[in-house]
C-alpha cells in the first residue's frame, strides 16, 4: 500500500481515516483518476457508537466535491444490503454490464477478468 501511495501520482491513493476521542475508528483507501472516485479498502471499528463508515464516506463525498471528482463508486452492486446503504447518499444510478451466461470460453474470459478488474 506504502509503495502504491509512493510511486503514483500525488493524489491518486487517498487514504482518510476516522478517529473517535483519539483513537482510531475505521477509515478507507480510495483511488482517484481524473474526475471519478472508487471506495477500495474500507475498515471499521464496531466497538464505537458512531457510524464510522457513514462518517467517512459523507466527508469523503463533500471534500471530493470541492476537487472537482464527479462520480464515487461505493462499489458492490446487486447487493441488496450495501444497496439499501448508498441509497441514503441519494445516487444517481450508473449501467454496468455483466455476463452470466455464454460458451466456456466467454465464462472463462469473464471469471478472469473479474479477478484482475
Amino acid at each position: 500500500m506504502r509503495r502504491l501511495f509512493e510511486e503514483l501520482p500525488d493524489g491518486t491513493v487517498r487514504p482518510v481515516v476516522c478517529r473517535c476521542e483519539g483513537e482510531f475508528a475505521g477509515g478507507k483507501i480510495l483511488l482517484e483518476l481524473g474526475d471519478q472516485a472508487i471506495d477500495w479498502i474500507s475498515v471499521a471499528d464496531r466497538d464505537v457508537d458512531i457510524p464510522v463508515t457513514d462518517l467517512v464516506d459523507w466527508w469523503y463525498i463533500t471534500n471530493a466535491v470541492d476537487r472537482g471528482i464527479e462520480s464515487y463508486d461505493l462499489a458492490g452492486a446487486n447487493n441488496p444490503r450495501l444497496s439499501r446503504y448508498k441509497a441514503k447518499f441519494a445516487p444517481d444510478l450508473a449501467t454496468y454490464y455483466r455476463t452470466e451466461r455464454g460458451s466456456w470460453p466467454t465464462m472463462a474470459a469473464t471469471k478472469l477478468y473479474g479477478k484482475f478488474r
